[in-house]
């Protein structure tokens, strides 16, 4: 999938993007949350540009994340600036966009403050169980090389409060296919807009809800 795609599509029966006052709309959360996929069929559906941040880089750096992550170049720390400019890139770009972030950028003091300061923040969460199915055996994934379901739940525990701390709203992806995710994120980015115009964006955050809890 391209860094960056764009699309001139509309959406039938919902405010079109040049009716929002809403730029961009940013995905966070751990790998295998969907944040890619999702990303690339919300911007289809709102005619948005998308960015995946962890493909930029690699089409900047011409070398996997992975690589990245464990050169004597950059390794973790290096790869973590890397990503917070260009996570501010893309943010303060001023076209329309829907931005798949890192799941991991949330560790970065820099980029945390910067996500908590926009007011279109979405957090997609899943199930331990859900996501280990969706990425746990991969390869290429550092942090999860040794004992991978074990590793992945202490990410969680660790990212948790930080991918709380940034959002604006939470949507739970465990039982839900890519359509049903944009959808219920579409039902929001009206309301996201029409809340962003003058307010500060410490009043726009939406209810977010423990990752855990049930709607009932």
């Amino acid at each position: 999938m391209p860094a960056v795609s764009g699309h001139d599509g509309e959406v039938p029966g919902r405010s079109q993007p040049d009716e929002l006052s809403l730029n961009r709309v940013i995905l966070v959360g751990m790998p295998g949350s969907g944040k890619t996929v999702v990303g690339a069929m919300l911007a289809e559906r709102l005619g948005w540009n998308f960015v995946d941040v962890d493909a930029l880089i690699e089409d900047r750096l011409g070398k996997p994340v992975a690589e990245i992550f464990v050169s004597p170049e950059y390794g973790e720390a290096g790869f973590r600036m890397v990503e917070r400019d260009t996570v501010a890139e893309v943010v303060i770009s001023p076209q329309r966009v829907v931005i798949a972030t890192g799941g991991g950028c949330v560790e970065d003091e820099v980029t945390r403050g910067l996500l908590a300061s926009e007011t279109s923040v979405v957090w997609l969460v899943a199930k331990p169980g859900v996501l280990f199915s969706r990425v746990g055996m991969e390869s290429g994934r550092p942090l999860l090389a040794v004992d991978p379901a074990g590793s992945l739940e202490r990410l969680l525990a660790k990212r948790e409060p930080l991918y709380r701390a940034v959002s604006d709203l939470v949507i739970d992806t465990s039982g839900l296919d890519v359509s049903q995710v944009v959808e219920k994120i579409l039902e929001n980015v009206v309301l996201m807009a029409s809340l962003q115009d003058g307010f500060p964006a410490t009043q726009l955050r939406l209810p977010v809800p423990f990752a855990g809890e049930d709607d009932g």
